[in-house]
């Protein structure tokens, strides 16, 4: 071993061969049945020498190393464990030797041969280790066959791992190198270390946080090698190699990296790196999205870590910004944020870090436009982060918070998410203040900036201060002439080698020469004066003094110099002489920034508000979490006095019934933060700040945002929210109990009342003698408003729905109640009462009120028509005296609205009392009624049968069941009998038959609406035809009596208000009585097309209740409704999308009435403007999702198309394809049709929107087969298109040859052959006319005449000599049986010279397609549902039919 050098190679094979004299070479490698005792026998010499046993045991060691996998576990432990000593001996022996004076060169080299060996076994041992534990247990990849589980021998392999490189560590943080002559490591012995270390990062498992102190150990050795040995370009390729193929080494090469510029100071290394990256094919980062991703959170994760290691990078990193990977630029985007929160923000940055902070902040401007979803909504977290860090700097916060808000209309949900998080952020940190009132912002702004001026204008009667022109205090034009000359004279001399001058500047005057040498334009003036003449190139010194001539002129400089010197005297002397004037310039000064600020602030509280209608459009989102962050941002700024927060904070109202739990819950938790959880001491204030929080709401809502809140509190009762101090308050403030409460206080509390008792109705029944007393009573009878808040509250206590299985009766009061009495006196009193314009709202609820909860409703309300009648009477006998028999009554059209109102509300609710309530009571009574006969039954039967047990008889358990299913049939039967008994009521006894007090009332009403003219007031027309309207509503006779004079009202009225309210009277009249409705349906639809936006709105939405609740059959009236989706009401159009997309839910229904919806609407006569059929077609074909639909649709189309009569037409019809989705299926389609298509080929649009199509198939679909399509597809096109330019060709040489034979001399010889060719032609063109008869869909609606030409498009009407004009019928006819009466020879003759005949005259084609189109479109028919069944029957199917002989000749023809 003396003198031999130990040579690590990375090839093991090596080791066998020796390369040089001196080379150590492993002599023998021993067998695994010998490696046992070797083992043994090298543990032992290792005992007795220590470390200079590898030099006589290397073999052994080796051997074990080679022959790994073979061994035994109990072997490789034994192999392991006598390394894993020898570098715990090594470390020692190092240390020593290198803390001793022995400087014995051959001791040196013994111990670096040792030293060698050790490592060299320690590291490849732990690599074999890594690569065993990577091997996925339990399968051999090769044989396919599960291994058996491995023996736990006890081996830790992270302790062992963590101890190897601690040991490593040990080392190499020696100064090694000194055992080496000369003192210089090799590179093969790091590249061995380093090897280990990156072999230890493959493990996946050195992502665990337990193993974070290996990760440590293995960056100190990298670090070391690195620092001490020159590893950097090997650390640098192999961090990027590890990066590219290992997801998770990024998060341990951050902790390392940290580490070891903690230890090391290798800053140096993150510029390496990240120009490493840099230099990595854009391209490659783009497809290989994982590497991306890796390379991304490496540079993402050690930025925030440390983010001052990267400011020298900033320009190798802003590349990656325009590349095409997007994780790329987040990762870029990500530094740059953190490079500003945590070295570039506060208020103490000298210039060159305010500059670099804006310089890494206008990338994160630009990029809220990126591309990319992905990197617009990390853009908006990086704004959120710098936000909550307060590193947003002032002069940009309103830009950002104007950009955040144009997020807000964004595509990608995530994207609108974090713009919506932002805002609130923005406003949370603004440095404005807690408040953001726009108006108050404004008028201070505006007070502040009058202040402002009248200063300065204060400030302007001083003495002013001699202002010197900045201009004249810099350098002199000589002085800039000597700076820039040499760079003009280098410019020279470079125009002066360019090869082409082609640049013309003779055209600058002197004044734009002067401007190029101040923008350093130093070629383009040179080029001028270089191309003035190109005969005599000037020498470049006289070019230059020509130009010094221009830019410096006659300066005198000396006399520029002392009046500039004069001047700057003279305001140095005029600022000391005024002290005074320093000081209100510093006044002025603070005035300004206050001024600046106000406008900042005014300007931010501005976007703000801006944003407010963008959210709103958010809480209709579909998405649940722009709706969350919608509600959240309304509070903040409600929060914030936002004053149109409250438009946002009312709408989410509508979201508490939505399907979504976590929506509810937000809108809950909303308004409890709001109105509910105040801060206030004690429990009673902060119970009344609750009480006018809510009733403050209350005050300004609408009724939908009634019911929205009603919901609300009553989850919130249910929940415990609102507690019972709250109700208590709301109880003392209706009865004005609570002092300095007003009567709009009072309404409030009593409508919250109402809306707590509908989760709690003790609320009310224990207080209704408090509800009577103050609310029917004296104040009731001032106040109709307080009085109908009662009835609603009092309604409260009746049951939601009727029950009939209940044994116990409903709770109803007796008519003597005083609930009744004293609605019943309002009633009475208030009729005549007119200054109180809310009577007839407290009259519709306390009717409702009397039969819900009355016995015997009806006798109290004919009592009370009765006494108004009396009063109307009464009032009119005494104004005008005795009144004759047949007199007509004078009375004031406010009492006869009011008693119009008050019959109609009576006659719904007599109809409501006796379909429901009494038809329940009845069957209740019935139930109960059998329940007693079937209990008395049992007792008797039992009785019978304890009386005769001994004898058993057949007969009467079967007369027992019949008597079973006889009691059964009856109780259906009485069912039947009693819904029969309260029909014929309703129909005959209550406004019909003359005996009733309604019934004496129609008459009346029947004349009020029949004559407009004599009744002109408004609101006495609106309450007769809603009474009317009510009448109907019982009686199935008296509606359908009435009906045509409903519906005249309706379309007749000039009041907006009559024909809303019949819209909807409408709707309920078609729930009552369909049929007799169904006929007027039309007219309904009408309604759509009506002038006012509230009649449309009203009729749209009666008409979706209808149709989505199966009510009304749907047919094509239903175009009238996509039509809405052009309305310019953007409620009204959003009603209409909001239909569709219901309507498409229910099955097939959508798709059936798709084809009329399309045939109506790009119908001539329909008048729809182009753009607007597109923009209706596109929202409601997208709806259709199913393959199938899709395929019938594209087939249906197809056909409509070859029956369009305009081009128009053919480009509506060729775009709803477009919107379609295709498959093979819907291909095939257009080629079995293709005859549709080829007909409107030449048609402007149907070509583009064609090929538009099969480009987007071919996107989407890779598959062959439909890649074969389309290139048919293609290839008939290019087939159609040619042939339609050889027809073109052909008519205009055959009109070319007309006109050429007019002009020849005519021949009499000729005539005759001439004639006979003529008659020939007019047969072959009768023959090719024949499919271009009556009945073909192409000409549908066009009177066919014998002697009328069709027209042809595109020059075809000018073919004269070969398109003969049509043959009626008859000639038709006797064409036929002169052919049947031809033998069968002149057939055949005949026959042959059609198909010549055929074959010469291109023209013909055309009508050979109508007659092969006519042909299919007959045998396919009843697949076409756009062909309406009308237009079809007008023609003759004999005549249409052609025969079979002349079919196939044309046919032939053809091809």
């Amino acid at each position: 071993m003396d003198g031999l050098e130990f040579v690590i190679s990375e090839n093991k094979e090596d080791l066998l061969h020796s390369s040089s004299p001196n080379q150590y070479v492993v002599e023998q490698t021993y067998s695994k049945h010998e490696l046992p005792g070797k083992l043994r026998d090298a543990y032992v010499s290792f005992s007795r020498q220590g470390t200079v046993y590898i030099l006589t045991n290397f073999d052994t060691l080796f051997s074990a190393l080679v022959k790994f996998d073979e061994l035994a576990l109990s072997q490789q432990n034994d192999a392991w464990k006598v390394v894993s000593q020898s570098i715990t001996q090594l470390v020692s022996d190092v240390n020593k030797h290198l803390n001793s004076d022995d400087n014995n060169p051959d001791t040196c080299k013994e111990l670096v041969t040792i030293t060698k060996m050790i490592v060299y076994l320690l590291c490849l041992f732990l690599q074999n280790y890594e690569t065993r534990s990577l091997v996925v247990p339990g399968s051999d990849a090769k044989s396919g066959r599960k291994k058996k589980k491995p023996v736990d021998d006890g081996f830790d392999l992270e302790a062992e791992r963590n101890f190897a490189i601690t040991s490593l560590d040990h080392l190499i943080q020696l100064p090694i190198h000194k055992l080496w002559s000369p003192p210089v490591v090799e590179q093969e012995f790091v590249n061995l270390v380093s090897n280990a270390c990156y072999k230890i990062l493959e493990n996946p498992s050195i992502s665990h946080v337990r193993l974070k102190g290996t990760v440590e150990s293995v960056f100190r050795v990298i670090g070391a090698l690195v620092k001490r040995y020159n590893h950097g370009l090997g650390f640098q390729l192999k961090i990027i190699q590890l990066l590219q193929h290992f997801e998770h080494v990024a998060p341990a090469c951050v902790h390392g990296l940290v580490t070891m510029i903690e230890l090391f100071g290798c800053s140096q290394m993150v510029v390496e790196l990240v120009r490493e990256i840099g230099k990595v094919d854009p391209h490659d980062l783009a497809r290989d999205t994982s590497s991306s991703r890796n390379y991304a959170a490496f540079l993402s994760e050690l930025a925030e870590r440390v983010p001052s290691a990267f400011i020298p990078c900033i320009s190798l990193l802003s590349v990656h910004l325009e590349e095409e990977s997007f994780t790329m630029r987040n990762s870029t985007l990500s530094i740059f944020a953190e490079i500003v929160m945590q070295e570039l923000s506060g208020e103490d940055l000298d210039e060159r870090k305010r500059e670099l902070r804006d310089q890494l902040l206008d990338p994160l401007l630009e990029h809220l436009h990126d591309v990319h979803s992905f990197v617009r909504s990390k853009t908006l977290q990086l704004w959120h982060k710098l936000s909550l860090k307060h590193a947003i700097p002032l002069n940009l916060q309103h830009k950002v918070l104007t950009m955040t808000t144009g997020r807000l209309n964004d595509k990608t949900g995530t994207v609108r998410k974090n713009a919506v998080q932002l805002l609130i952020v923005l406003m949370q940190g603004n440095p404005y203040g807690e408040r953001l009132p726009l108006e108050e912002l404004g008028a201070k702004k505006e007070s502040e900036e009058a202040k402002l001026k009248e200063m300065l204008e204060a400030s302007g009667n001083q003495p002013q201060r001699i202002q010197v022109d900045p201009s004249k205090c810099g350098p002199t034009k000589t002085e800039l002439w000597n700076a820039m000359e040499p760079e003009i004279l280098v410019a020279i001399h470079e125009v002066f080698d360019e090869e082409d001058i082609d640049m013309s500047m003779s055209e600058l005057t002197n004044e734009e020469v002067i401007q190029q040498l101040n923008a350093c334009n130093y070629k383009r003036v040179a080029r001028m004066f270089i191309t003035e003449d190109d005969e005599e190139q000037e020498d470049p010194v006289e070019i230059l003094d020509k130009i010094k001539i221009i830019f410096v002129g006659d300066e005198d400089n000396d006399g520029e110099r002392e009046e500039m010197e004069r001047l700057v005297q003279e305001a140095v002397e005029q600022e000391i002489q005024q002290p005074p004037q320093e000081e209100e310039s510093k006044e002025i000064g603070q005035q300004r920034m206050l001024v600046m600020y106000l406008k900042d602030s005014h300007a931010f509280a501005s976007s703000v508000y801006a944003a407010i209608p963008m959210v709103c459009q958010l809480l209709c989102s579909k998405q649940t979490s722009d709706i969350l962050e919608a509600i959240d941002f309304f509070v903040t700024a409600f929060e914030f006095d936002v004053l149109d927060a409250m438009q946002g904070v009312r709408r989410m109202l509508s979201l508490i019934w939505s399907s979504e739990e976590d929506v509810k819950k937000a809108v809950v938790n909303a308004y409890k933060r709001l109105y509910m959880n105040m801060e206030a001491t004690g429990s009673k204030r902060r119970a009344l700040q609750v009480v006018s929080n809510l009733s403050a709401l209350i005050s300004l809502s609408t009724q939908g945002e009634l019911a929205s809140l009603e919901e609300l509190i009553a989850m919130c009762v249910k929940s415990g929210d609102l507690p019972k101090i709250c109700i208590q308050v709301m109880w003392e403030k209706f009865s004005m109990a609570l002092p300095d409460t007003t009567e709009e206080e009072s309404r409030s509390a009593l409508m919250l009342l109402t809306m707590v008792a509908s989760a709690e109705v003790q609320v009310v029944t224990s207080n209704v003698n408090v509800l009577v007393s103050v609310g029917l009573g004296e104040r009731g009878s001032k106040d109709f408003r307080l009085a109908h808040l009662t009835c609603a509250a009092l309604l409260k206590m009746a049951p939601t729905k009727a029950a009939t299985d209940c044994k116990e009766q409903p709770m109803r009061f007796p008519p003597t109640n005083e609930i009744f009495e004293c609605s019943k006196k309002l009633l009475v009193e208030g009729l005549t009462r007119l200054e109180d314009v809310h009577y007839s709202q407290f009259a519709t609820t306390s009717v409702s009120l009397i039969y819900t909860l009355a016995e015997h409703p009806d006798m109290i309300m004919g009592d009370v028509l009765k006494e108004m009648c009396a009063i109307v009477y009464k009032s009119s006998r005494d104004q005008s005296g005795n009144l004759m028999e047949n007199a007509e009554l004078e009375v004031p059209t406010t009492v006869l609205t009011r008693i119009f109102v008050v019959a109609g509300q009576v006659a719904l609710r007599q109809l409501i009392h006796l379909d429901v309530h009494v038809y329940s009571e009845l069957r209740r009574r019935a139930r109960v009624r059998e329940e007693k006969q079937e209990e008395t039954s049992k007792q008797k039967r039992n009785l019978l049968q304890s009386a005769s047990r001994r004898r058993v008889s057949t007969r009467p358990q079967q007369e027992q069941c019949e008597s079973g299913e006889d009691d059964e049939l009856v109780g259906a039967v009485a069912d039947d009998d009693e819904a029969e008994y309260v029909r014929k009521i309703c129909e005959s006894e209550i406004v019909t038959g003359g005996h009733s007090l309604l019934s004496s009332m129609a008459p009346l009403v029947i004349l009020v609406n029949s004559n407009p003219a004599k009744y002109p007031d408004p609101s006495l027309r609106a309450a007769a035809s809603l009474c009317l309207a009510e009448f109907m509503l019982v009686s199935p006779q008296f509606c359908s009596q009435h009906l045509r004079l409903l519906f005249t009202v309706l379309e007749k009225s000039p009041e907006e208000v009559i024909r809303s309210n019949l819209v909807i009277a409408m709707g309920d009249l078609n729930f009552r009585f369909p049929n007799l409705i169904e006929p007027w349906t039309p007219n309904l639809y009408s309604r759509l097309r009506d002038d006012s936006p509230i009649v449309k709105r009203t009729t749209l939405n009666v008409l979706s209740h209808l149709i989505l609740n199966d009510m009304v059959k749907v047919k094509g009236q239903i175009s009238d409704i996509a039509l809405c989706v052009i309305d310019p009401d953007t409620r009204i159009s959003s009603m209409s999308r909001m239909f569709f997309s219901e309507f498409a839910r229910k099955g097939n229904a959508l798709y059936n009435v798709m084809p009329d919806i399309i045939s109506r609407l790009c119908d001539p006569e329909a008048a729809v403007a182009e753009e607007n059929f597109r923009v209706v077609l596109k929202g409601i074909i997208v709806l259709i999702q199913k393959d199938k639909q899709n395929e019938s649709l594209v087939e249906k189309i197809i056909l409509r198309l070859g029956a369009s009569r305009t081009e128009r037409q053919s480009r509506d019809l060729m775009y709803c394809l477009s919107l379609l989705t295709f498959n093979e299926r819907s291909l095939r389609r257009i080629l079995e049709h293709w005859n549709c298509i080829s007909d409107k080929i030449h048609e402007e649009g149907v070509v583009e929107t064609l090929n538009a199509i099969l480009a987007t198939t071919k996107k989407a679909f890779a598959k062959q087969e439909i890649r074969g399509l389309i290139d048919e597809i293609e290839a008939k096109i290019k087939e159609t298109i040619d042939a339609d330019q050889d027809e073109q060709q052909v008519v205009r040489k055959a009109q070319a040859s007309q006109v050429t034979k007019a002009q020849a001399p005519k021949n009499k010889p000729k005539r005759k052959q001439r004639a006979k060719d003529s008659e020939e032609e007019e047969e072959v063109s009768m023959d090719d006319d024949e499919p271009e008869m009556p009945g073909h869909p192409a000409h549908l609606g066009t009177p066919h005449s014998s002697n009328k030409k069709t027209p042809l498009r595109h020059g075809r009407n000018i073919r004269k000599k070969i398109a003969i004009p049509q043959v009626s019928s008859d000639d038709e006819s006797s064409v036929e049986e002169e052919e049947d009466d031809d033998d069968d020879s002149e057939k055949e003759d005949r026959k042959a010279q059609l198909a010549a005949k055929l074959k010469n005259n291109m023209g013909s084609t055309r009508s050979i397609r109508a007659t092969r189109r006519q042909t299919e479109a007959d045998s396919g028919s009843d697949q076409d549902v756009f062909i309406k069944p009308a237009s079809r029957g007008k023609s003759n199917p004999g005549k249409n039919k052609l025969p079979e002989k002349k079919k196939s000749t044309t046919t032939r023809s053809r091809r």
